[in-house]
């Protein structure tokens, strides 16, 4: 069950290194993605600057709003939850 593996790694706090999401598949990213949506995470870094987006392990779309949050605040929990409400076409 891929829920266990992520809630394994967010056991001791949020992770702090880029694209440990990466190595779930859908389902785990997905639940990843939901556990970016809790939590008192604070939106930093969203304006100014140039922002580098790691697309290499963009596979769907939960792993690109998690890129997304990891390129806008050097971690997904921040922001990843903000780009949930893009639209995608």
């Amino acid at each position: 069950m891929a829920a266990r593996a992520v809630w394994e790694i967010w056991s001791d706090g949020v992770p702090t290194r880029p694209n440990q999401w990466a190595q779930f598949d859908a389902e785990g990213r997905s639940e990843w993605l939901d556990l970016t949506r809790v939590g008192p995470y604070g939106l930093q870094g969203l304006s100014g600057g140039t922002y580098h987006l790691d697309g290499q392990h963009v596979t769907d779309r939960s792993g690109l709003l998690l890129a997304l949050g990891e390129a806008c605040s050097a971690m997904a929990p921040t922001t990843a939850e903000t780009w949930t409400r893009c639209r995608t076409t």
